[in-house]
């Protein structure tokens, strides 16, 4: 991040030269030291915490600077920096003294080797002794003990389950901890005040008896029992000699130094490993990474010591844990002798006790950065870490004291964060929890729990010695997990699964609110906070996100969550979740507003997962509920049908108890969340703005509470204006002794215990937010009859507006209008209470707001304004509800409250010496005042020099809102700020913050160039935007540079050195462009014209615009592409020749290209329907488009009517293509090619048109819609024709399909239209009352599926009757596994396996005899298009897995309108009527072959993706395995073993083979088999026989596994005899009606297959045999 001043001239020369440096004696300096206290007797002790002195050292060190000098028991010199450690890491001059700490626990541990003193010959004789087992080898020999040990504490984990707390202690480990505590305490009082103490004592003397004891247990016990072969430390311990004295460690040393292993492995290791998890759970980005390093180091192996040194990332995260959260908070050393240190600077004596303050060294900036208080482990890399200035980094302390056991220590740490993060995701219990600290020998996190949930794919064993192998364990789950599947599948069939994120309670209100309204509809929502939804997205059941942003940041319950989604790129990853996403907001963050919301949507969209319906927003400051409501009717329905919900509504109202009672019950309160109001002064009336309060707060006293920081928040939980309390009580009738309580409520804020009637309303929910349009229907439907009328006006949406911006509440119309409703309706509709933040205005550094240095007992202030004015609904007064609350507290009084921490960089910086720039207006000055007054402590310190720092503050006028005047100016005479105020309302002409700024830039220049920070914080449209401007104006001054290289100058300041905390309103944005219609001849006429002038960038919106239109684009590219290589001046000769090819071009089908990525190849797929109808936009756009077409003059060339009419009836010419002369073509067929092999290849581009005209319409409509713009346009572009999917399990007909109105959002407002997809009406225009026969469905004025003729209605039911009873599944993969062939897979007019065949069998069994069934009427109902989407998609995927095969020559047995019965057909055909995008080059199958060329692509072919058509071919393989042979009935697979496939035996495959002469009957008609009560399969025809095509049959084949299951398929003649007499064939009509007397060829035959390795490959079938003699024919 560039710190250079925006205003030097870049030449690298420094204004004034630096004088020559002269050798000067160095001076003499008193080491800082605060006050002493009662004239020196108690020298500095009050200024220590007893229960925390390492927070007092830190609070020193910021106050006193690097080195400060201390009276104690002992005279200390605290040292905070990397110069003045590194001094003292000198052993030949210090050495480690135990400090009055470590004194005070030598009770326990004596003199061992952690508490010893420099002379005690018992730390030399135990420091050699132990060395050998502490060593490298050592520790080596010790990991499969210590893995044991490990891996019994993650089984403990996992047996505990996903919901329990885990925290790191028991009985031992309390015992300890006990002792420890009370030692800390002594070790920081004066003897003399110990000594009042006694009975603490004995209980500390008791604890440490007890620990020696079992000490001394375990010793004797071992002595008794000798275990010589135990490589253990006791044993080590017990017989090892010391190599210098001889001597052995006698049985106290043992005793002193077990006491000693337990202390330091309690207080160390474990606080280490708990800070990692802290840390990593508070950077998930970083917990991801360690997640994947040990993915891919150690997979789902065993660990093995030789995986240790490869935890790279692991090793770093715990080196800068150790940095940033060491439990050691500090190293003692006293001098050898007098000495001095700052390079002579600073005397010390022999006799001084010399502290190094861990935290101060840790933190140090000149060595970490102005980061420092950051988690990056990436610091720790080894080049860096080995690059640090010598003794930065000291948790282990230093030289020869330095802790013996860090090997083991470290090993311990890698493997246990290794082992955690194998199995588990791990998650904070309490999403909210910041961190607390508890002291008692060292530092450790206190109240810090964390649950961990085993990671999906994980077995129970997974990693652990002796456990089974990970290929059986997933196979086994698998198993499991669909045994379960199966089993509760009925049970699952209606739940849905809400994941909130919120550092507030409004999210979670929320997802309370649907889960109580879902519960009305027959669905049961499950809610949990949204971290847990880190790799565990659920797949069987939809999932509904409801989350918020902090400052673009995601809540405290979502980091995790958030981390997790932008790190992973598998577009295919989350594929099987279905989702819907509701962002909450507040504009006044208009940079970051609903960024998280975003990101959460666009990431799982982007992995893969299905939109089940628009994105929903709603903004806190306008209206919150509105757009929630709004949300729920569509997210409730999409809810509905992704659970296959179905019956009945339920419906269970809200019920309210009330009851009067003498004892109006209020629920006890936690009073550690109270604070202690002690002043509420008003700084300035509301004579000329709203009255500005301060109020000064103690804190609840909490245990282990850290200090706030200035730049951190007070959050408040209000309570409501009694007056408003007062308007519902009278409304409803309630008295204030009355008790209330609620049932049939899943709402959390709702009491289902009596509560005071008065308590609920002050406390539990909002009674003041505006009216929704929601809450006014129900206002309007739950008033009495003759109460209706006069408020029915309320739902126009003028009126309603005008309620918005005058803020109505449910109160006031109920008041204005006199209208009564029911409590329990009026209460149903209210939100929780919720909390409010404030800027902290004051600095715990500050004496003022520590007074006495009491434990855990901060001051704090806030400053606020009163919100306090006229309503603008006219009812009254306004009250703000929490300024209004604050303002009527008195001192003495409580209030709900707790800090919170920034999510920002608005800090000040560590080094005091850095300028300092504040931009503040009104109540912005909040956190300006809390750095100022920090400084201010600073400087009374008097040991810290500062640096400069300017205070711009907008007021309106000096004497009436210039909050903090004589505060402000006395910290100015005092040198702590330059106060620069403005007035904006002092004079005629005001004047405002950045006119003040202007006229001090220079100072405001120096300072930045200095590297100065600068800090703002207002009103984001007013002051945040004028401030940025000024700043740009400044940089342009000095940089003599554009606007924009200004804007982007101050966008990377932003970064670190430009800091807001704004409130902003957000700006209404100016219109889009106008658009552009042309159509006509002229739009090429004004495209030449600006080319003429040289504006060829404006060719794009013209290209836009005539794009997919047909001749005009036709006419647009031959133009564009001519004119390329003329010179401008031959434009008019260009443009004749232009207008001539108009009318002799034809309609130019190029495909849609929109929403193509050019670099990555990525095309928007066609979608499978159901969940196309999931995407609200998608969905939208594409009902309108088709409804657009369905509605276009049949006479044009591009109506639905015209598009259909292609495909069969009315047998005329499309767009001028006609027969040629030498080839006639057939009588009574349209262009379609059903019965030869360019059925795939010609509807394929047949597909691409339709696609083409709908997207073309989707485009135009969705630039008619005004909000949201930009999303409806990505809808737009993206959108390709949907697909449905007949052959995938669970086989059904979509209920999109059969609804004849669908529910949409059109650019006016949700609406109930007519649903394109169920039915097409036929205009009837004069011309074409002729075009179709007088048969029964050429009379029909809508297409109709089964029909009644009686009605002349179709009969919906039928068609999930019939899919049910003909599954297309096994038909399908037999295609994809035994057809190798092009033409073979794309006819079924020779004989094998087909797609033709399920193809015209879904004809068949959906049309039942309607228009769906014949090829004649078939294209003009709306499901053709899906339909043969699918087949499209499934001959893509044909293609993907036999790339080199294609269409070969061969001669046809049926004809089109351009094909005549015997041509030959090959790649090079021209595929009729369409032509290509020059409007004259036919399409063939060869300018066809790829899907790519049409602009789409297929969800399941990502041919984008594999560039290496193996790879590919590979993908969809396993794709078509997983959709229609998941169970590998159809076709074995074997299993792997450590990746070698297992061996199976091969079995035989058995087959019907089924032929039909075609000329059984004039209309379609199928061949139904069965093996006894088994039906196999359906043979189908469509093309009816005409006198060029007598002899014309249709093939098909018919795999028997379903009918075998009861025989040995491998027993020949068991399978013969089985099949002999229970075969049985019917012939149908598409209407179901049998034909009797009709024949059918069948014939058996059987393969030998052999299994497949895996689902990336299908089985190998052998040589097929014939078994003659079952049929007689």
């Amino acid at each position: 991040m560039s710190s250079q001043c925006p205003f030097d001239d870049g030449s690298g020369i420094a204004p004034h030269p630096m004088p020559p440096q002269l050798e000067t004696p160095i001076q003499q300096l008193p080491i800082p030291q605060p006050p002493t206290h009662l004239f020196g007797l108690l020298g500095n002790i009050p200024e220590m915490d007893p229960s925390f002195p390492a927070r007092s050292f830190w609070r020193l060190n910021q106050l006193y600077g690097p080195i400060v000098k201390l009276s104690l028991k002992t005279p200390t010199i605290l040292l905070s920096s990397q110069e003045f450690v590194n001094e003292v890491c000198d052993e030949s001059r210090f050495e480690k003294y135990p400090g009055s700490l470590l004194v005070e626990v030598r009770p326990l541990l004596g003199d061992g080797l952690f508490t010893a003193f420099p002379d005690e010959k018992a730390w030399g004789i135990a420091h050699r002794t132990l060395m050998p087992v502490f060593g490298p080898m050592g520790v080596r020999k010790m990991f499969d003990g210590m893995l044991d040990i490990a891996c019994q504490m993650v089984l403990r984990w996992d047996r505990l389950g996903p919901d329990h707390e885990i925290e790191c202690s028991d009985d031992l480990t309390r015992l300890v901890a006990d002792v420890l505590i009370e030692s800390g305490k002594r070790g920081s009082r004066p003897s003399l005040l110990n000594k009042f103490y006694l009975k603490d004592e004995r209980i500390r003397q008791e604890n440490v008896r007890k620990m020696h004891d079992l000490a001394d247990q375990i010793l004797a016990e071992r002595k008794a029992h000798p275990k010589p072969d135990a490589n253990d430390l006791l044993n080590t311990m017990i017989y090892a000699v010391d190599s210098v004295t001889g001597e052995k460690l006698t049985d106290e040393m043992i005793r002193y130094n077990m006491c000693t292993f337990l202390v330091a492995g309690h207080e160390t290791t474990s606080s280490t490993l708990s800070f990692t998890y802290y840390n990593l759970l508070n950077n998930p980005e970083k917990l991801h990474k360690a997640q994947q390093e040990v993915d891919e180091v150690l997979g789902d192996s065993i660990m093995t010591v030789d995986h240790i040194p490869k935890f790279k990332y692991i090793d770093a995260c715990l080196k800068e844990t150790l940095r940033l959260s060491s439990p050691i908070n500090g190293i003692s050393v006293k001098p050898k002798q007098d000495t001095t240190l700052g390079g002579g600077r600073y005397t010390v004596s022999r006799e001084d006790f010399i502290s190094v303050n861990m935290k101060g060294l840790h933190h140090d900036v000149k060595v970490w950065g102005e980061d420092h208080d950051e988690f990056k482990p990436e610091r720790m890399f080894d080049d860096k870490f080995n690059a640090l200035p010598p003794n930065s980094w000291k948790p282990f302390g230093n030289g020869a004291r330095g802790c013996i056991g860090r090997g083991f220590a470290w090993q311990e740490m890698l493997m246990n964060v290794a082992l955690v993060l194998q199995r588990f995701q791990i998650e904070k219990a309490d999403p909210n929890y910041k961190l607390e600290l508890k002291s008692t020998l060292t530092i450790k996190p206190w109240n810090w729990r964390m649950k961990v949930r085993r990671r999906p794919g994980k077995a129970l064993m997974t990693g652990i010695p002796g456990g089974i192998p990970s290929e059986v364990a997933q196979k086994s789950k698998a198993t499991s997990e669909n045994a379960q599947d199966s089993t509760g599948s009925e049970a699952k069939a209606a739940k849905f699964t809400i994941f909130f994120g919120g550092n507030a309670d409004t999210c979670e209100g929320m997802a309370q609110d649907l889960q109580s309204r879902a519960q009305a509809h027959g669905l049961e929502g499950e809610i949990q906070a949204l971290d847990s939804a880190t790799e565990n997205l659920p797949t069987d059941r939809p999932i509904v996100i409801i989350t918020s942003s902090y400052e673009g940041k995601p809540p405290d319950n979502a980091k995790k969550f958030v981390s997790w989604l932008e790190t992973k790129s598998d577009v295919s990853l989350l594929k099987d979740v279905k989702y819907a996403v509701f962002g909450v907001g507040n504009s006044d963050w208009v940079d970051t507003y609903h960024r998280i919301p975003r990101v959460v949507d666009e990431g799982l969209k982007r992995l893969g997962a299905q939109r089940l319906c628009d994105t929903g927003f709603s903004n806190v400051k306008e209206d919150l509920i509105g757009p929630w409501e709004e949300f729920l009717d569509p997210l409730i329905e999409s809810l509905r049908k992704a659970v296959g919900a179905s019956g009945d509504v339920l419906t269970k109202e809200l019920a309210v108890d009330i009851q009067t009672s003498k004892d109006p019950k209020i629920p006890p309160r936690d009073e550690s969340a109270f604070g202690t109001v002690l002043v509420n002064r008003e700084l300035a009336s509301n004579e000329i703005g709203p009255a500005k309060k301060h109020m000064e707060i103690r804190l609840p006293a909490l245990e282990g509470a850290e200090h706030y920081t200035a730049g951190d928040y007070l959050v408040v939980t209000p309570r409501n204006p009694k007056i408003v309390v007062e308007r519902v009580i009278s409304h409803f009738d309630l008295k204030e002794d009355q008790n209330i309580s609620f049932k049939n409520s899943k709402k959390f804020f709702l009491p289902t215990t009596p509560i005071s009637v008065k308590e609920f309303l002050f406390t539990a929910v909002e009674l003041s937010t505006p009216i929704t349009k929601k809450q006014v229907e129900t206002v309007v439907a739950s008033a009495k009859q003759e109460q209706k009328s006069k408020i029915e006006i309320l739902r126009d949406a003028e009126v309603y507006q005008g309620l918005l911006k005058r803020r109505y509440s449910i109160l006031d119309i109920l008041d204005e209008y006199d209208v009564d409703i029911p409590l329990s309706t009026y209460v149903d509709m209210l939100q929780p209470l919720a909390a409010r933040q404030y800027s902290i205005s004051s600095s715990a550094l500050y004496p003022d707001n520590n007074p006495g240095n009491e434990e855990h007992a901060d001051i704090l202030s806030i400053t606020y304004d009163v919100l306090e004015q006229p309503a603008l609904s006219g009812n009254g007064t306004f009250y703000g509800v929490a300024s209004t609350y604050l303002a009527s507290r008195r001192p003495g009084d409580r209030i709900a409250c707790a800090t919170r921490s920034t999510n920002v960089n608005f800090r000040l910086p560590k080094d005091p010496e850095t300028p300092v720039i504040m931009i503040a207006a009104g109540t912005g000055i909040a956190p300006m005042r809390a750095f100022i007054q920090e400084r201010a402590a600073i400087a009374e310190a008097g040991a810290r020099k500062l640096g400069p720092a300017i205070l711009f503050f907008g007021c309106r006028h000096a004497d009436k809102d210039f909050i903090y005047k004589d505060e402000l100016s006395k910290w100015e005479s005092e040198g702590i700020v330059e106060v620069k105020p403005a007035f904006s309302k002092m004079s005629d002409k005001p004047v405002y913050v950045q006119d003040v700024i202007w006229e001090n830039r220079e100072k405001a220049r120096t300072m930045f160039q200095a590297g100065g920070k600068i800090f703002l914080c207002g009103s984001a449209s007013k002051l945040g935007k004028s401030a940025a401007d000024i700043c740009k104006k400044i940089y342009r001054e000095g940089k003599n540079c554009s606007e924009e290289e200004a804007a982007e100058w101050l966008d990377r300041q932003k970064e670190d050195r430009y800091v807001s905390d704004v409130f902003v309103h957000e700006e209404s944005l100016p219109d889009g462009l106008a658009t552009f219609h042309v159509c006509s001849i002229m739009g090429i006429i004004g495209l030449f014209h600006l080319m003429y002038f040289d504006r060829l960038r404006n060719i794009e919106i013209y290209i836009d615009e005539l794009a997919n239109s047909g001749h005009l684009e036709a006419t647009l590219f031959i133009a564009v592409s001519t004119i390329s290589r003329m010179q401008v001046r031959g434009w008019s000769v260009l443009l004749a020749a232009t207008v001539i090819d108009v009318a002799s071009a034809k309609f130019a089908l190029t495909g849609v290209f929109t929403g193509v990525d050019a670099k990555t190849g990525y095309r928007p797929p066609r979608r499978e329907i159901e969940d196309l109808a999931g995407d609200v936009k998608q969905f939208s756009l594409y009902v309108q488009a088709v409804n657009a077409m369905m509605k276009t003059d049949e006479r044009e060339l591009t109506s639905y009517f015209q598009i259909g009419g292609i495909h069969g009836l009315p047998y005329i010419s499309w767009d001028g293509v006609n027969p040629s002369r030498s080839n006639q073509g057939s009588k009574n067929t349209g262009y379609c090619t059903h019965g030869n092999t360019l059925f795939g290849t010609w509807h394929r581009p047949y597909m691409a048109i339709f696609e083409q005209i709908m997207a073309q319409k989707a485009q135009a409509i969705a630039k008619t819609y005004t909000s949201d713009k930009a999303a409806w346009q990505t809808a737009a572009d993206k959108l390709r024709s949907p697909f449905w999917d007949w052959a995938a399990p669970p086989v059904h007909f979509p209920a999109v399909l059969k609804a004849q109105t669908v529910q949409i959002t059109t650019p006016t407002g949700v609406k109930s239209v007519s649903n394109p997809l169920y039915s097409y009406k036929f205009l009837n225009n004069p011309e074409i009352n002729n075009w179709f026969p007088s048969d029964y469905l050429g009379t029909q004025k809508r297409t109709l599926r089964y029909p009644n003729q009686a009605t002349n209605t179709s009969n919906d039911d039928f068609d999930d009757r019939a899919v049910a009873e003909d599954p297309t599944t096994s038909g399908v993969w037999n295609v994809f596994s035994k057809t190798s062939n092009f033409n073979e897979m794309s006819t079924s007019s020779t004989g094998g396996y087909t797609f033709e065949g399920p193809h015209s069998t879904i004809h068949i069994i959906i049309g039942g005899g309607g228009h769906f069934s014949p090829p004649d009427y078939a294209a003009f109902d709306p499901l053709f298009y899906l339909h043969h989407g699918n087949v499209d998609r499934q001959i893509a995927m044909w293609q993907a897995i036999y790339p080199n095969s294609y269409l070969t020559p061969a001669n046809t047995t049926s004809g089109t309108w351009t094909i005549t019965v015997g041509d030959v057909l090959d790649e090079n055909t021209a595929l009729t009527p369409f032509t290509q995008g020059d409007g004259r080059t036919p399409w063939t199958s060869k300018a066809a072959r790829q899907i790519k060329t049409f602009g789409y692509s297929y969800p399941d072919v990502p041919d984008w993706l594999f560039t290496n058509p193996r790879a590919l071919a590979a993908n969809v393989t396993a794709r078509v395995n997983k959709l229609y042979n998941a169970d590998g009935s159809l076709g074995p697979f074997g299993t792997k073993i450590k990746g070698r496939a297992a061996p199976a035996s091969d079995t035989l495959s058995w087959s019907i083979a089924a032929k039909v002469a075609n000329s059984i009957l004039d209309e379609p008609f199928s061949v139904k088999l069965t093996v006894g009560d088994v039906r196999v399969g359906r043979l189908s025809v469509l093309i009816a026989s005409t006198t060029e095509n007598l002899e014309a049959s249709t093939f098909g084949e018919f795999e028997l596994s379903a009918a075998l299951k009861d025989v040995d398929v491998t027993d020949v003649d068991a399978v013969v005899t089985k099949l002999k007499g229970s075969v049985k064939y019917t012939v149908v009509k598409a209407d179901g009606t049998t034909v009797d007397g009709a024949k059918a060829e069948l014939s058996v035959s059987s393969q030998v297959v052999t299994p497949a390795k895996d689902v990336t490959e299908f089985p190998v079938f052998g040589e097929r045999k014939e078994h003659p003699g079952i049929f007689t024919n």
